[in-house]
């Protein structure tokens, strides 16, 4: 049996990509607003350098805390709705394929499940529409062979009734045998 696809690599992948263009993006932000907040000019004498030197490690430190925390948040907060989002286009098709399914296992074989085209599960609802189809032409395949049983046996049933040739009636036993040899067959392949 094949591998279903249920989720594709491009998913994962296009998740990962996500996730890290929203770090390299706050990367960048937060570079950007931290030498944007630190300008502080140096003068020309060495004790007053100093002293600006000493001043901007100080600001530069608690800056760049407050900045990377702040972009740091922003970036958590944006990867917790990416994850939403994917885990919505996730878990909520897998729910209603699980109710589908629970459907299908009570004998409803009309079970048509349809998903957005961008949900990641659509592989296995088309799987679980077509198994249900399957199931369900197999199903009327063996209804149909079982009223053809029920019409050989009520002739046959009526040819002895008649006093008919045993010719007839063999061949009408014959007829339901091979129909029987049939259901047989179709038994099988559903099992299969």
């Amino acid at each position: 049996m094949d591998r279903l696809g249920i989720i594709t690599r491009r998913f994962s992948w296009s998740l990962l990509a996500r996730i890290l263009v929203l770090v390299f993006l706050g990367a960048t932000v937060s570079a950007i607003v931290l030498y944007l907040n630190v300008q502080e000019r140096i003068e020309n004498d060495y004790s007053s350098a100093l002293i600006s030197i000493k001043n901007l490690q100080d600001v530069l430190l608690l800056k760049t805390l407050l900045i990377n925390a702040v972009i740091g948040v922003l970036i958590l907060m944006a990867v917790a709705l990416i994850n939403l989002f994917y885990s919505h286009r996730v878990a909520g098709p897998l729910f209603r394929l699980g109710r589908e399914a629970a459907k299908v296992a009570t004998g409803d074989l009309t079970v048509h499940v349809r998903l957005r085209k961008t949900d990641v599960v659509v592989p296995l609802a088309e799987e679980l529409t077509g198994f249900a189809d399957s199931y369900r032409t197999r199903v009327l395949e063996l209804d149909e062979k079982v009223s053809d049983v029920q019409e050989l046996t009520r002739s046959t049933l009526a040819l002895m009734g008649a006093g008919k040739e045993p010719q007839s009636i063999e061949a009408s036993v014959a007829a339901i045998k091979q129909k029987v040899k049939d259901m047989e067959e179709t038994f099988k392949e559903i099992r299969l």
